[in-house]
């Protein structure tokens, strides 16, 4: 955990990595998140807890780097001494234009420091959904989302453009969603999370294939 940072977050869909344990096995795992988190930097030799865990684990990176950032940003807006608290406007032609107030000074500036936002809008996320369709050999051009997509994808506004390119690309990988035909923005914003997590796909090589490499 980064210094000063005292939560984390779970994600529902966590319950798809874990819901083949036991009690037992989901009571160590939790053990070992907390321990995780509190910088004690446990051991898990456990095989069939060590692929749950992996989900989780990859999670909580992502989550502490987009921190960290939002921390940076912070800290830099803070040295060039932030946003006014109440910036001074010009007067005149507001009340009376027929007898326009003279402006309190000639040259009146105010600067103002916001911070670069790292939101995805769905302009973004449906260019890059169409942009990684088509390298997948997709022809299909979505336009735009439905209103129940928008509902699902303002769940997500937490997460980077990476993020989303990431699990696009895991999403057209998976096997089940090629020979489903499932590579539409609603199937992927209700299981985003789920392609987020899940192990990119590696190219083999002739002479991988011919050894009988694994994937």
């Amino acid at each position: 955990m980064a210094t000063g940072k005292k939560s984390f977050v779970l994600y529902c869909d966590l319950i798809n990595a874990i819901d083949h344990l036991t009690t037992l096995e989901k009571g160590k795992l939790f053990e070992h998140l907390l321990d995780y988190v509190n910088d004690k930097n446990p051991t898990l030799d456990d095989r069939v807890l060590l692929g749950s865990w992996k989900h989780i684990e990859q999670s909580l990176k992502r989550d502490l780097l987009k921190y960290e950032k939002r921390a940076e940003r912070s800290r830099e807006n803070g040295a060039l001494g932030g946003r006014p608290k109440n910036p001074k406007k010009p007067s005149g032609l507001i009340i009376n234009p027929e007898e326009p107030k003279k402006p309190d000074s000639d040259n009146v500036s105010v600067t103002v420091n916001v911070s670069e936002s790292d939101i995805i809008t769905p302009e973004q996320f449906l260019e890059a959904f169409n942009r990684i369709r088509k390298s997948k050999g997709l022809s299909s051009n979505i336009k735009k989302l439905a209103h129940y997509e928008l509902a699902e994808f303002k769940t997500l506004e937490n997460y980077s453009i990476e993020d989303f390119e990431l699990a696009i690309n895991n999403l057209f990988d998976d096997k089940w969603v090629k020979e489903n035909k499932q590579g539409f923005p609603s199937h992927f914003l209700k299981y985003f999370t789920k392609y987020l997590n899940a192990e990119p796909k590696k190219e083999r090589t002739i002479q991988e294939m011919l050894r009988g490499g694994v994937a």
